[in-house]
């Protein structure tokens, strides 16, 4: 009898000690497989993607040129009239200069609310915004940055109302990467400004409405003044060659006279 209890004892130790086996090697091969699985998900979802953060800022940094941005508006308009915005880049040449984005600003004589150096890319776009002005694009969309001339942007703005208004003006930038057209901001941008809108606009369209009206009255009043002036002076001249003849007759009577006596 007790033979054959450690016959069964043997047995039933040997199958628990094959399932451990068992169970260890199995758990081995699903970990393996899962390991392997995991990693080919990982690499299947990286070729789609474009390359680590810094090889992307790198790609931009060697495309962009340093270029200078001056930015055009009046701090104070007027309700009710357009007022001019104009944004202006141009590349900085070998020497450093943009003559012709300097003359463009002397010329244009509006304050610059910016004027910095920024490295931008030769496919840029500037757009602005504002909820408390009247809009209307004059010149925009990408444009291509040259280093001889500068690239020009303009808006009208119209403010309907007195008091503080905001335009939020916006830059971008466009690059290819793995054949893909992509969109960036430019630094320092956007850019906020504040102007200020007065209602002394009604007295310029006063001003304005009967300028042409003041004009002829006063071309009508120097044509008068002239006219007089040469009628006082004719009147002068008449009186004085009347005067003349006069004199002549009476002095040889006073002579006669004399004679007789």
């Amino acid at each position: 009898m007790l033979g054959k209890l450690k016959i069964v004892l043997g047995c039933l130790a040997a199958i628990v000690l094959s399932i451990f086996i068992f169970a260890v090697v199995f758990g081995h091969q699903i970990s393996v497989w899962f390991d392997e699985h995991n990693s080919a998900l990982i690499d299947s979802e990286r070729i789609p993607k474009p390359g680590p953060p810094d090889d992307f800022e790198k790609t931009i940094n060697d495309a962009s040129i340093r270029s200078r941005v001056v930015i055009q508006v009046d701090r104070e308009v007027i309700v009710k009239t357009p007022a001019l915005i104009t944004f202006a880049i141009q590349p900085r040449g070998r020497d450093g200069s943009t003559r012709k984005l300097e003359t463009f600003v002397k010329d244009l004589g509006k304050p610059a609310i910016m004027d910095k150096d920024v490295q931008l890319l030769p496919q840029v776009r500037a757009s602005i915004s504002s909820a408390d002005l009247e809009i209307k694009e004059q010149q925009a969309g990408w444009k291509t940055l040259y280093s001889d001339r500068p690239t020009i942007w303009t808006w009208s703005a119209t403010a309907p109302t007195e008091g503080p208004k905001t335009i939020i003006f916006v830059l971008e930038e466009q690059i290819a990467i793995n054949g893909q057209n992509m969109i960036v901001p430019a630094e320092q941008f956007p850019f906020v400004v504040q102007v200020k809108a007065e209602m002394i606009g009604k007295v310029t369209s006063i001003f304005s409405s009967f300028q042409g009206a003041i004009l002829a009255v006063v071309s009508v009043l120097g044509a008068l003044g002239t006219v007089s002036a040469a009628i006082w002076k004719l009147f002068h001249l008449f009186r004085s060659r009347t005067a003349v003849p006069s004199a002549s007759l009476e002095a040889p009577r006073t002579d006669v006279t004399r004679r007789t006596e």
